[in-house]
This record gives structure tokens, C-alpha cells and sequence, in this order.
């Protein structure tokens, strides 16, 4: 019996550890393949975005600064939006605003656009609104108030609702408008706000 526990101890459990070594390294192996793999997928998206990226910043070094026409502070913004909304969530990041006009956004929207692939779920509303937006903060520019607005609304399929993600901005003329696939567009009456970050 004795023998036979020395013969586990000294045999047995280093051979086991030696196959759980090999199947531990083969599956790292396959596991750094994956990666280099995921690494060289990814660095080919990345050339792709940064030849995107290099191509805007040549067009918004051409952009004149936007005309403003009075501003608005956070007080009064929160006001325009219950009137206009009703009650939301919201996360307000600055004090006060300056006020444009549709032709001026317009004409940030013109030098910004580029073409995108809308992708169900992964490359959808919520996505490009945000680059959208990511796109529209530059200096000057970035005073506007403009943030993104969650709506929900009746789906196009059926009579469900869905929930679905735009930028949204204050005019001048204090009118909220919707970007949607760099267009400015009014934001329909049904649609019903449930929280906006401005």
C-alpha cells in the first residue's frame, strides 16, 4: 500500500502535471494566434478610422468659427427643454450656452460628414450619434448647446416601442432640432424624451 502512494506521488502527479502543462500551453498558443489575429483586424480598423480622422482635421482647420446670436445660461436651457419635453432624465455639464442658427450647424455638419455603415446593434443610433457629437466638439463650436438625447418612440416594425438615441440642439430661435445622419431634421411630436446629456 505504501508503495503504491509513493508510486502516485513520484509518477503519477508529475505526469499529470506535465500533461496539464502541455494542454495549458497549447491553449495559450491558441489563445496569442487569436490575439495577434484580433490585434491585426483591429490595426487595419485603426489606419481606416486615423486616415478619417487626418482627412476631418484637414476640412475643420477650413471651418470659420460659428456667428453667434446670444447666449443662454443653464438655468434658462433647463427651462426651453421642460417646456419643450416635460420631465427626463438629465445631466447638464456647463453653465452657459451661445446660440446659433441651423445654417451655421448645417455648415459644421457639411465639413464633418463622411460615410458610415449603420450595423443593427453594433454600429447603430447610440453609436453614431455619439461620434456624431464627438465630431461636433471643437473649439468654438463645442459652446453650442448640443448633447445627446435618448427618445422613445413607436418602432417602424410594429407597435412596440423602442428607444433611440440623436443629437439634439437649441437655435437661436430657441427651437430644439434632431441630427440624425449629419441632417438636421425636427424632432417629431410623439417622440417622447427620457433622458438628454447637454
Amino acid at each position: 500500500m505504501l508503495l503504491s502512494i509513493i508510486f502516485i506521488i513520484l509518477i503519477c502527479i508529475p505526469m499529470f502535471m506535465y500533461i496539464e502543462h502541455r494542454n495549458y500551453k497549447n491553449k495559450m498558443e491558441n489563445t496569442l494566434e487569436d490575439l495577434y489575429r484580433y490585434i491585426e483586424i483591429r490595426d487595419k480598423s485603426i489606419k481606416n478610422l486615423q486616415d478619417t480622422i487626418n482627412t476631418l482635421n484637414k476640412r475643420l482647420g477650413d471651418i470659420p468659427k460659428p456667428i453667434f446670436f446670444n447666449n443662454i445660461s443653464i438655468d434658462n436651457l433647463k427651462i426651453k427643454l421642460k417646456e419643450k419635453f416635460g420631465i427626463f432624465n438629465y445631466r447638464y455639464l456647463d453653465r452657459e450656452y451661445k446660440l446659433t442658427n441651423c445654417s451655421e450647424v448645417d455648415r459644421l455638419l457639411n465639413a464633418i460628414k463622411h460615410d458610415y455603415k449603420y450595423v443593427g446593434e453594433f454600429y447603430d443610433c447610440d453609436d453614431i450619434a455619439i461620434r456624431i457629437l464627438g465630431l461636433c466638439s471643437i473649439p468654438e463650436w463645442s459652446s453650442i448647446p448640443m448633447g445627446l438625447g435618448v427618445f422613445k418612440k413607436k418602432s417602424n416594425c410594429d407597435d412596440s416601442y423602442i428607444y433611440h438615441m440623436v443629437v439634439i440642439f437649441l437655435d437661436d430661435n430657441y427651437k430644439f432640432w434632431k441630427i440624425e445622419g449629419f441632417t438636421i431634421k425636427d424632432i417629431p411630436t410623439e417622440w417622447k424624451l427620457v433622458f438628454v446629456m447637454i
